[in-house]
């Protein structure tokens, strides 16, 4: 009985082996699912979102330089003082103003204008002196324009008005200045006042 225990003992412990290794074998398709998820750290890939357009900018509008006041005073200028340039081909009118003037009896004045950007079409006495003040003929050179006129009926009735109108053509629509040159108010006693001068400017459309 004693030699049949050692050969008992091996049987038992392999039949055990076998039983465990049918156990293991059973279990490990359903065991491999649960280790591969706990394994697998792979994160779950999210949805990409789509590109969204870039806005379009929105069109920019320059914005035109603050006008400065009028000096105070006697002041001859060209109104209006700031005006955007029309399209090539079309004409702009400028009037020649003055303003806190008084017993004025003749003037002169020399209006200065860019040739790139504008061709001299006419000028014109206006209304500031008295009816059938007489203007002499224009004097034009490339660029600018001279105009005098004188009263035969007394001096003018007011303190501000339009001393002349000028006429251009636009040759090209960018920015450019009308000047005023040699400007002469002169009163009943042919005496020159003192004045001052503002310029007009033309600005890119």
């Amino acid at each position: 009985m004693k030699k049949c225990l050692p050969i008992f003992a091996i049987v038992l412990i392999g039949w055990l082996a076998l039983t465990l290794s049918g156990c293991d074998n059973e279990m490990r398709p359903t065991m491999d699912p649960i280790v591969d998820a706990v394994t697998d750290d792979t994160p779950p890939s999210k949805p990409v979102a789509p590109l969204e357009p870039e806005p379009t900018p929105e069109p920019t509008v320059p914005t035109p330089e603050p006008v400065a006041p009028l000096p105070v005073g006697t002041a001859v200028f060209v109104e209006p003082r700031q005006i955007a340039s029309p399209t090539v081909g079309q004409q702009l009118t400028v009037n020649i103003n003055v303003k806190e003037a008084a017993d004025v009896l003749a003037y002169e004045v020399t209006v200065g204008f860019d040739p790139t950007a504008l061709r001299y079409v006419s000028i014109a006495n206006a209304d500031y002196l008295p009816t059938g003040a007489f203007a002499a003929p224009p004097q034009v050179t490339a660029n600018s324009v001279y105009l005098a006129a004188t009263s035969v009926a007394g001096t003018a009735a007011t303190a501000r008005g339009t001393l002349a109108t000028v006429t251009f053509e636009v040759v090209s629509a960018k920015a450019s200045t009308i000047t005023l040159n040699d400007v002469l108010l002169s009163d009943s006693n042919v005496t020159p006042l003192a004045l001052k001068t503002v310029d007009g400017k033309i600005t890119a459309p």
